[in-house]
């Protein structure tokens, strides 16, 4: 590697910034599938990763080219200077710029196709209200609502609360209970799986049964997902693929090559919180 950056000119290593500040945000499991892959990206391209830790100084870092995660609508392209950047799952596309999502719709529409044939309302819960939802998450909830009109004619009920406020979930789950052990609301579709295992512990603390009163779902497959009890039926979306697919695109764009690759398919992950018919 050192012969060959001698010869190119190239540091023969890569930047990483996580969100706008730059600093990793770890305690969601979706970001440790994203920095495995981004590692084992970089490693089959014969390159180094660095992860950004000061955010006010990502211009002087000696980078080949950056990879952005989940950057903010606010974040400042200008910081990462002039080299090559490919945002992955930014909050909003990125004008003129390389970004890169999940499939996002289609795991939206999976979800539907295998929990919805034929039983209750529908509660799609997102973190925040939509005007201040990611793309991701926006593309999710459209892919669902599309195919539960096609396939029943079901509509789909919104409704947002954050994961990591307290007081926020007991007024959710008082909003809400009344409709569930009443059937009106069947099936709960959580944006990811730290919002389902969230709401997960608060249905079952309200004395509902999952699955039962209520069949529950979320996407990303992670820790959240599968050590929760009942583990919860989940979409995976590959973020670690998807992270590595990042840096393929990234490592082309500095060769002045194209990348034809793709994200990979959204998987249905069966688990214990919805009735298998």
């Amino acid at each position: 590697m050192h012969a060959r950056s001698l010869v190119t000119g190239r540091t023969m290593t890569l930047g990483v910034s996580f969100g706008a500040t730059g600093e990793a945000p770890f305690a969601d499991d979706y970001d440790r599938h994203i920095l495995h892959g981004l590692v084992r990206g970089t490693a089959l391209a014969n390159y180094a990763l660095q992860v950004l830790a000061q955010p006010l100084a990502m211009g002087a870092y000696s980078v080949d080219g950056w990879i952005a995660v989940q950057v903010p609508t606010s974040f400042d392209r200008e910081a990462l200077g002039p080299k090559p950047v490919v945002f992955l799952d930014p909050a909003q596309p990125v004008l003129g710029e390389s970004c890169i999502w999940a499939r996002n719709a289609e795991a939206g529409a999976l979800a539907a196709e295998t929990l919805l044939p034929g039983r209750g309302g529908v509660l799609f819960v997102m973190h925040d209200i939509l005007e201040r939802s990611p793309f991701s998450y926006l593309e999710r909830l459209r892919g669902f609502e599309e195919q539960a009109l096609a396939i029943g004619g079901q509509r789909v009920v919104h409704s947002h609360v954050n994961p990591l406020d307290a007081d926020a979930l007991h007024q959710w789950i008082d909003t809400w209970h009344p409709r569930f052990l009443s059937g009106e609301i069947k099936h709960l579709v959580c944006v990811s799986d730290m919002l389902a295992a969230r709401l997960l512990r608060m249905l079952i603390d309200s004395g509902l049964r999952v699955p039962g009163h209520v069949e529950l779902v979320g996407f990303d497959n992670t820790l959240h997902s599968q050590l929760s009890h009942p583990a919860i039926s989940t979409v995976e979306v590959g973020a670690g693929d998807l992270a590595a697919l990042a840096v393929e695109i990234l490592v082309a764009r500095i060769n002045g090559e194209e990348c034809s690759s793709q994200p990979t398919q959204p998987v249905w992950i069966s688990r214990d919180t919805h009735l298998v018919d």
